[in-house]
């Protein structure tokens, strides 16, 4: 009687999804300050494999995956110049033509700018057309007075409080002891990142301001002069201060103050005069000048969009690049299968783009044993950049496959003899 045979049932192909949102991760930060992750890992759950099997990195349909959009910001470096930073140029794409570019904000004009690809991603932009007016987006981009204040005799401080952002300078112009105009420290924009406009906060006048100072002339018993002895430096003067005559002899001298930019530049006298002597005449003074404090409001520059068209979605998982090594601690056995490329064991190179088709056979076969973690090293030696940024997101999927078993030959019914084969 021939002899029975009997088959261990395979199992069926498992899928298994890898979020990289879920890995833990070893990273480092780069010299740009880039954080990148050099390991990802999951813990899944236990997957026992029978009979020798492979483990294999396969494309899966993702109705719901898009590429991601290259986004970027203006720097204005003049009123009618500035250049464009890609703000994602590592992990945006897939591009197979350069996408449309466009601009709108203040000063933007007829600008146009024409897309950069390296490797399918957007890593540049250059502008063209013409740009004018432009103006730093969140900085202070003009600043207005409301009022000028008075009585001020040297260039107060201006500052800034509140808005969000910092770096705003200004400096307060002065005409007769009024502010009259503030200008910027930049003219197409001072400080950053403001979400509104803060509050302008200008010093008030100086205490201490000088006052008027002057000697009284003696012209006759019946008339004096009055000399100021300070005409450029005293005030400011919002108004004539009250010149008073004190001491010595003589009497009927009535003298107002005559102001030139807000200075006493002079005294005119009037009144019935009578017993001025020169030895004893008497002194002249003058009130004080005062001020008020000036104010001033401003405004911080819009937004200058760039808009970047989107690349095609093909619907289908985005694979990680520069996969160096795949392992778990509780493989006892892998092989590449041979490829021909001097690869070492359990090692899978560079893959192509999603949309297209893996080159390689990217298989691992394994033996008996439970699988309950993979790790991926995504450390390259052969990119000048190594690992991927941290805010690359990827989803990989691998499909478990059993081999379907050998048949296991048994002896006669009698069991005399039992050859295992």
């Amino acid at each position: 009687m021939p002899p029975k045979t009997k088959a261990v049932k395979a199992n069926i192909d498992k899928y298994i999804f890898l979020f990289s949102k879920h890995a833990s991760k070893t990273s480092y930060t780069d010299t740009n300050g880039i954080v990148r992750i050099t390991e990802y890992g999951w813990n899944i759950d236990p997957q026992t494999i029978n009979e020798q099997s492979t483990l294999e990195l396969v494309q899966k349909d993702f109705s719901n995956y898009g590429e991601e959009t290259a986004t970027a910001v203006v720097n204005v470096l003049t009123a009618s110049t500035a250049t464009v930073t890609v703000t994602n140029a590592i992990t945006n794409g897939y591009y197979t033509t350069p996408p449309a570019v466009s601009f709108t904000g203040t000063g933007t004009g007829s600008a146009t700018g024409t897309a950069v690809l390296t490797s399918g991603r957007v890593t540049g932009i250059n502008v063209g057309g013409t740009m004018s007016g432009l103006l730093i987006p969140t900085s202070v981009v003009s600043i207005t007075v409301g009022g000028g204040g008075t009585g001020y005799n040297v260039i107060p401080n201006v500052s800034f409080t509140s808005g969000g952002g910092s770096g705003a300078s200004a400096t307060a112009v002065l005409t007769a002891g009024v502010v009259t105009s503030i200008t910027l420290s930049n003219s197409i924009g001072t400080g950053l990142n403001y979400t509104s406009a803060p509050t302008v906060v200008i010093d008030p006048p100086a205490t201490g301001a000088i006052q008027a100072l002057g000697t009284v002339v003696f012209v006759s018993a019946t008339s004096i002069t009055v000399t100021v002895s300070n005409p450029t430096t005293n005030g400011y003067y919002t108004s004539a201060p009250a010149v008073t005559f004190t001491g010595g002899t003589g009497t009927g001298a009535i003298g107002t103050a005559v102001l030139t930019s807000g200075r006493v530049t002079s005294v005119t006298i009037s009144g019935t005069m009578s017993g001025y002597a020169a030895g004893t005449l008497p002194t002249v003074s003058f009130a004080a000048p005062s001020g008020t404090q000036a104010t001033a409001t401003c405004t911080v520059g819009g937004a200058i969009t760039v808009s970047i068209s989107a690349p095609t979605t093909f619907g289908i998982t985005p694979y990680m690049i520069r996969i160096n090594n795949l392992h778990s601690g509780s493989i006892v056995h892998s092989d590449d299968g041979g490829t021909g490329n001097s690869l070492r064991k359990g090692v899978i190179v560079d893959m192509s783009y999603p949309f297209q088709d893996i080159t390689e056979a990217i298989k691992i076969v394994l033996e008996q044993q439970t699988i309950n973690r993979i790790v991926i090293s995504v450390d390259n030696t052969f990119s000048d950049i190594r690992g991927l940024p941290s805010t690359t997101d990827f989803v990989l999927c691998f499909k478990l496959a059993e081999y379907e078993p050998k048949p296991l030959s048994y002896g006669s019914m009698d069991n005399v003899n039992v050859n295992q084969q």
